[in-house]
């Protein structure tokens, strides 16, 4: 499916996410049975990998404290929360083939939906987020954008991205908590991931760019996913509990034939 592209995301009610998703050709679902309290990545469960990059799934945004016209108190239900448990997604490909896993800024993007639905997206794109935190104390800013990239995931490769257990939502804040008075609309709040089941749909492609793509040696290509898509297991897991959720490229991805 189709990337948004951010731009100036604090006058949007969100940050740009990607919303992935479709049938597995020759997938199925795969269910973790989280029992580890300990947060962060765990291992890799007798998977025979070839190479292992860490990123970050959704970066830091601009601090920005309590007040506006409004005072601390009155303005601090708009505050972000921090989330409670780190999940490490570990995007694996068995498929044979070089995968192009589209990204943003150098960040991969993926879909990720609490099966009890609601409004919070989850997997946000965290470039040039300013949160109604950051707005009740700094101007918005005007942000351009980032040269197409995307992250090479080579033949029985991993990459893992840590899910710090956060998502954003839209907030209609106070006026007088506004840092510009002039701006008068919902802003992104960070919140807490609520306990539940989570599911992941991630997708791939085949090449990268219009023309030549070099990557470096991170992965990082200059050059956005483009040709022939690949689809990994649709994947659930518990949250929190689930230290470490495998999202695996297999080996019908690209699909293979009828």
């Amino acid at each position: 499916m189709n990337l948004g592209t951010a731009s100036n995301l604090a006058m949007a009610a969100l940050g740009s996410v990607l919303l992935l998703g479709g049938a597995t050709a020759c997938g199925s679902n795969v269910l973790v049975n989280g029992d580890d309290d300990t947060g962060g990545s765990g291992g890799t469960g007798g998977t025979t990998t070839t190479t292992s990059i860490t990123t970050t799934g959704s970066g830091a945004h601009g601090g920005g404290g309590n007040g506006g016209a409004g005072g601390a108190d009155s303005c601090a239900t708009w505050n972000d929360e921090q989330g409670s448990y780190s999940v490490t997604l570990r995007f694996r490909n068995d498929s044979g083939w070089p995968i192009y896993l589209p990204a943003h800024c150098g960040v991969v993007l993926y879909d990720l939906q609490a099966d009890a639905g609601g409004d919070v997206s989850y997997g946000f794109d965290p470039f040039c987020l300013q949160t109604c935190e950051d707005l009740q104390t700094q101007p918005i800013m005007d942000c351009g954008d980032c040269a197409p990239t995307s992250i090479l995931l080579p033949p029985n490769a991993v990459r893992d991205v840590v899910w710090d257990g956060t998502g954003l939502r839209s907030a209609p804040m106070p006026i007088d908590c506004w840092f510009d008075p002039y701006q008068q609309s919902s802003c992104p709040q960070i919140l807490a991931a609520e306990p539940g089941s989570y599911r992941i749909n991630a997708n791939g492609y085949g090449s990268c760019g219009s023309g030549a793509c070099a990557c470096d040696a991170s992965g990082v290509c200059n050059g956005d996913a483009t040709g022939t898509e690949a689809y990994a297991d649709p994947t659930q897991f518990t949250f929190p509990g689930t230290a470490l959720v495998e999202v695996v490229f297999g080996v019908c991805a690209f699909p293979c034939p009828s």
